[in-house]
Order: C-alpha cells, then sequence, then structure tokens
C-alpha cells in the first residue's frame, strides 16, 4: 500500500495554511513547550539556510478524531480539508508565533548584526552562518525588563535599531519597503547590504521536508506512525556523530566518558554529553588566550563538531576534571545547590573551561583565578547576560576572564553591565516566572546555607539541597490576601527555601504570629534570619507586618550583597559586612 509521498513546502504556503485553519494538531499532540529563544534559534536555522527537520502531514477531509487549532493560530473551519501535524508541530507553531505578530512579545531580525557576522566572516573568509546566533531578537511591547527590551514603537524606531520585524518577512512590498529605508540611513558597506537582502528575502521560500500521509491512511496506522515518531525517533547528537567518528581513528569516547570522567560529572550531565563537548572546544584555543594578539574561544555546534581524535584524547581528563572543580567552585562559593539554584546551565561550561585553563597554574595564581571567576559568575547572573544568548557568549566570556587576570584594573562585559542594573528594583517588581533571576536570588540564600525557620530539617547537606525542601513565600501569600489583593506576594524579593511542613506550619499566618511562636522555640530569630538576607529593618517590618518595608528592606539586602560579590567578597565576607552580626 502508498502511505503517500515525499515532498516540501515553503513557509509562506504553511503560514496560509495556519492562518486559514487547514492546518491542524490532532489532539492527542503534547502542548506547545518551546521557549522564546528556541523560537530565536530556529529562526536563525531558517535564516542561514540549516535543514530544520522534516514535517510528516496528514490530508483528511474526514477526521476521525479529535483535533484543534494550532497554539494561538485560528479554529479550524467546519468544512475545510484538513492537514493534521503528525510531527513538527513544535517547529510550525514556533513560526506562527513569530510570524503572526502579538500585541505583547515580537520577534525581529538584527539586520545590523546580521551585517556585521558577515562582514567578520568575509574578512577571515569564514561561514557567517556559524555565528548565526543573536541575529534573531525578541521585544516586548509597552514596557520591557531588563531580559527583553521595549519593542520599537515606530517603524522609524525599528529601522534606527535595525531591527526588521519578522512578522513583515512574508510581506515583499513591506519587507522591501523596510529594508530601502533602512539602506538609506545604514552605514553598510553596499556589498554586505546585498548580502543582508538576499538572506531575508529568501526567508519566506524557505521549503520543510514533508511526508504527506495519503488521506486514505487508517485511524490506526496514523496513531502507530505517530507514536513510532515520537518515541523511537533517534536524532544524531553531536556526541552520537563524533563517536561514529573517532572510532574508526582509534578513539572510544564511552571508554573516555566511562573511565577518563568523574562520577560527578557523569551524574551531572544529560545524555547528550553535550556541554562537556563544549568545554573540550573552548579549551583547544585556550593556550591562545594570553598572546599578545589573544584569541577568542568558540564553542559553536561547527566547532564541537570540527574536533579532531587526537586533540579529544589528550584533553579529555583535562576538560572533564575542569567540569569537575566547576561544580565543587559552584557549590562552594556560588550556591548551586540544584536546579533551582542555576540561572544559566551554559555558565558552567564556562566556568569548567576557565577552571581547566587555569589547572597547574601556581597556586596564588590559582586562586585569584578562582576569585575572578567568582565574580564574574555573579555579575553574569545578576545582569542577565545570558538571556540574548550562551553559545558565543561562553567563549566571550573566557577571553573576558583571561584579560581581567592579565590586567587587574580590566572588568568583564558582564561586570560591567551590572553596573547598570537596578537589582533592588527588579527583585521587588519581577515576579518569580523570571527564573533566572529567582535561581539568582536563591542562589545567594544557598550559599549562606540558610536554616529552615523551624529547624525542622536541614534546608541543605553538603550543599545540596535536600529532597522535598522548595521555594515558598516569606510573607504568606495567603495573609496578604486577606488584607489586600492587590499585593503581589509572588515578587522575587518575598522568596526563600523552606521545608513543606514550615511552609505549612505558616499557612496564612500573619509574620510577628510565626516569629512569636520562632522565639518561643528558643531560635535566635535574628541570626536565623539572616541567612535568608533578611536584615534587621526587614525583620522589623515583618514584627510589624508592614509587606511593602519587608520588600522594600530585603531588596536593598539583596543589592547590597550582590554588589560586594561582584565585587570580589565571599558570602561570608558580604554578609558579615552588610548584615553583621549583634550579639
Amino acid at each position: 500500500m502508498n502511505w503517500g509521498e515525499v515532498g516540501s513546502r515553503e513557509i509562506s504556503t504553511l503560514f496560509s495554511d495556519m492562518k486559514s485553519g487547514k492546518l491542524a494538531l490532532p489532539e492527542f499532540q503534547r502542548d506547545f513547550v518551546w521557549e522564546f529563544l528556541d523560537i530565536e534559534r530556529l529562526l536563525e536555522s531558517i535564516l542561514a539556510g540549516f535543514p530544520a527537520g522534516s514535517l510528516m502531514l496528514w490530508q483528511t477531509d474526514k477526521p476521525q478524531l479529535s483535533v484543534r487549532p494550532l497554539e494561538g493560530a485560528p479554529p479550524t473551519k467546519p468544512g475545510n480539508q484538513l492537514t493534521l501535524v503528525l510531527d513538527g508541530q513544535q517547529r510550525l507553531t514556533s513560526l506562527w508565533t513569530a510570524l503572526a505578530s502579538s500585541d505583547r512579545y515580537c520577534f525581529y531580525v538584527d539586520v545590523n548584526q546580521l551585517a556585521e557576522v558577515i562582514a567578520a566572516a568575509d574578512k577571515t573568509k569564514a561561514d557567517w552562518r556559524d555565528e548565526v546566533d543573536q541575529v534573531v531578537v525578541q521585544r516586548k511591547v509597552g514596557r520591557g525588563t531588563k531580559a527583553i527590551p521595549t519593542a520599537p514603537a515606530s517603524k522609524a524606531e525599528q529601522i534606527s535599531q535595525g531591527l526588521l520585524p519578522v512578522f513583515q518577512m512574508l510581506d515583499t512590498g513591506e519587507m522591501m519597503g523596510w529594508l530601502m529605508e533602512w539602506t538609506e540611513s545604514s552605514p553598510v558597506d553596499p556589498e554586505i547590504r546585498s548580502k543582508v537582502f538576499k538572506i531575508v528575502s529568501e526567508f519566506s521560500s524557505y521549503r520543510f521536508p514533508v511526508i504527506e500521509l495519503s488521506p486514505e491512511t487508517s485511524l490506526e496506522a496514523v496513531c502507530r506512525i505517530f507514536e513510532t515518531v515520537n518515541r523511537y525517533g533517534v536524532v544524531l547528537s553531536p556526541w552520537d556523530l563524533l563517536t561514529a567518528r573517532f572510532f574508526v581513528k582509534d578513539l572510544n569516547l564511552r571508554h573516555c566518558w566511562e573511565n577518563e570522567t568523574p562520577e560527578e560529572v557523569q551524574n551531572r550531565l544529560d545524555d547528550s554529553k553535550y556541554s562537556l563537548l563544549q568545554v573540550l572546544a573552548l579549551v583547544k584555543t585556550s593556550d591562545q588566550l594570553f598572546d599578545s594578539t589573544p584569541v577568542r574561544p568558540k564553542a559553536t555546534r561547527s566547532v564541537v563538531l570540527g574536533l579532531d581524535a587526537p586533540f579529544v584524547a589528550g584533553a579529555w581528563a583535562k576538560a572533564a576534571n575542569g567540569y569537575n572543580e566547576a561544580i565543587v567552585m559552584l557549590e562552594a562559593q556560588c550556591g548551586w545547590s540544584g536546579s533551582r539554584t542555576l540561572p544559566y546551565p551554559p555558565l558552567v561550561v564556562t566556568m569548567a573551561a576557565w577552571q581547566a585553563v587555569t589547572k597547574g597554574w601556581a597556586p596564588a595564581d590559582r586562586g585569584r583565578a578562582t576569585a575572578i571567576a567568582r565574580q564574574h559568575y555573579f555579575a553574569s547572573v545578576f545582569s542577565r547576560n545570558y538571556d540574548e544568548g550562551s553559545t558565543s557568549q561562553m567563549g566571550k566570556d573566557l577571553f573576558d576572564m583571561a584579560r581581567v587576570f592579565a590586567d587587574s584594573s580590566a572588568k568583564t562585559e558582564a561586570m560591567d553591565k551590572f553596573a547598570g542594573v537596578d537589582l533592588a528594583r527588579d527583585v521587588a517588581q519581577e515576579k518569580w516566572r523570571a527564573k533566572a533571576l529567582l535561581a539568582s536570588v536563591l542562589s545567594m540564600v544557598s550559599a549562606a546555607q540558610a536554616e529552615d525557620f523551624f529547624k525542622v530539617k536541614p534546608l541543605f547537606a553538603h550543599w545540596r539541597l535536600t529532597p522535598k525542601v522548595d521555594v515558598h513565600h516569606i510573607f504568606p501569600k495567603a495573609y496578604l490576601a486577606t488584607i489586600d489583593p492587590k499585593l503581589d506576594a509572588d515578587v522575587i524579593a518575598n522568596a526563600t527555601f523552606l521545608t513543606p511542613v514550615t511552609n505549612q506550619s505558616i499557612g496564612k499566618r500573619r509574620p510577628s504570629d510565626y516569629l512569636a511562636e520562632m522565639k518561643e522555640n528558643l531560635i535566635n530569630v535574628p541570626e536565623l534570619m539572616r541567612s535568608h538576607l533578611v536584615s534587621a529593618e526587614a525583620l522589623n517590618a515583618l514584627h510589624q507586618d508592614d509587606y511593602p518595608a519587608f520588600i522594600e528592606a530585603r531588596s536593598a539586602t539583596i543589592r547590597d550583597v550582590a554588589q560586594l560579590l561582584v565585587d570580589g567578597d565571599t558570602i561570608a565576607q558580604a554578609l558579615g559586612k552588610v548584615l553583621p552580626i549583634r550579639n
């Protein structure tokens, strides 16, 4: 039986079908789960002409199962011949999100950045597509944030910033008009501009490979195919590709993993092991970091896939041990106690590469290098320096730390960026869904080895968050709801770690009530609350049940402790200065 045929469809056709309600999902498909960063990466892959995976579609005029539109797309229309998406809904929904515009978030091609990438590649005779990350950016309509800046309010602002709206890229007339206006105000070389024109103009004609199942395919067969594609389909990762390539060169990567990698690193990394490969990529050119003309390391996919067997064989143990030492440093000095306290996983790669690079240095130099890494780590997380992309940032960070080591008066990009951050305002206003900022604050609580309010059990054991300990409100949310529903309990300055038993005991009680109980149980309340970054002023506000005053005081403490950490203090030193112990 002929199950269907293999073909391709342009983005413009797929978007038209989504807009008209002809493209839909079987009800059994999972929900859309991609993050905004995933959407940016997809759009960048399309701009670069990279394969973005095939789609599997099933055309039917009489669906034998419940269907629904892609998230955010118009509903299906009765009488339409439907095309159901069996494989590729994350990519198609991402395209809809970017192309349909939005009254909240918009995606843009940063044509100025694209022009710079092309010019740099032309100069070195490299492939511009290797550095395509950060060419697509996201902006928030209305009032932006540190993580997502405000979107341009007009076409003139778009052009002055070089931000071409993705939702205009299927309208050739609008897009070309926009590009012509950008050309008039841009100092970019004409040849580079022509390449930019060509790249963005080809976006709408990008073709996805498509497997189209015949309308006669039975429902049973469709379900079996869907299950096979989504459960058993295997995508080769860089690890798989390098394992196969190196095997014929007498290098067994699995042997390296099993026998030359510390157990702690094996436990931390996922099956892709991609992070360790990125460390190797960064280490490969690290010997040139301190040259008179230093070279910035890279950890792009192309660099990872370009690793050679002799280098990997010789550097594997160095990279793996560097990763292990980064884990130790981040746990002991930066408060990494689990996923809740790790704002940006790629930062671990940066720290691991730095530990590998500095391995074998004289003790004094190694100690200074670790202090620089700690400063840079806190500057990065509190400035949210990894929000706009991580692959290129890792190499830049390694380059920056080497520069600071060579010149003690220098600062890394993240340190400079932190100087412009109003951290007290951010933690007082932003909610827990700002996960990176929340994790950054919780990492300080972790580094301070905070204790449970009622000391039901330790919150941390060997620098790790103990089981079932979770993020809870210091000022109980249920209590605030009873006095003023407008008070927002979910701001980051009101978050800390507690055991579930303690959180349940606090319930909707006023803070002055549970603080009195703590004192009755002979708990040194000021000292315990100090470990949660609660100052004397903030504690007094808790005793007075004054939520605004508490948020203001704790936000100021978080800001002051963070500043000292970025300046080079350890957490113990910072707490001693900002929250001195009172006898």
